[in-house]
């Protein structure tokens, strides 16, 4: 019989996960899972592997999934509204390149600070189609392969 422990969910790819007691399960996965990316000047994302920073930026949807908030400790805070109208920029993730909707001026200036570098958060626009690397069907996101990934504990020791 199958028992789900914890259930996480990532809204900033490569950013700390929140703990969910629910979720809704979409297209792309769990609902605004890696909906979210922070890349460089290039519009290339940045991961932990190269950004270990990003691991201190705590994520929170809010407002009923109509905002974004991210924390990090001796940074406070910045909000964004959950919406697909901005202007689209061209990021590269894994080597190819997608279309991403940049958040704005607010949030790159906070993620530079707390990163130490250059920074902006894109979104997955609504039109994103990126194919999973796995064996079934469906998109990802912004995800590394698969639309949900789960993991037993045994496997964790």
């Amino acid at each position: 019989m199958l028992r789900i422990d914890s259930l996480l969910c990532y809204p900033v790819k490569g950013c700390a996960g929140v703990a969910l007691s629910e979720a809704r399960m979409e297209a792309a996965g769990l609902r605004h899972d890696r909906a979210f990316m922070v890349v460089d000047v290039a519009g290339v994302f940045r991961s932990q592997r190269r950004d270990p920073r990003l691991a201190v930026i705590r994520p929170e949807i809010t407002a009923g999934g109509a905002r974004l908030v991210l924390r990090a400790a001796g940074h406070g805070a910045v909000g964004v509204s959950v919406d697909s109208g901005g202007p689209r920029r061209p990021v590269e993730l894994f080597g190819t390149a997608y279309t991403a909707i940049d958040q704005g001026d607010e949030p790159a200036a906070w993620l530079s600070a707390v990163l130490g570098a250059s920074s902006r958060l894109v979104r997955v626009p609504p039109e994103h189609a990126r194919a999973t690397g796995g064996l079934t069907p469906g998109t990802s996101g912004f995800a590394d392969s698969c639309a949900v990934l789960a993991v037993s504990r045994a496997s964790l020791r």
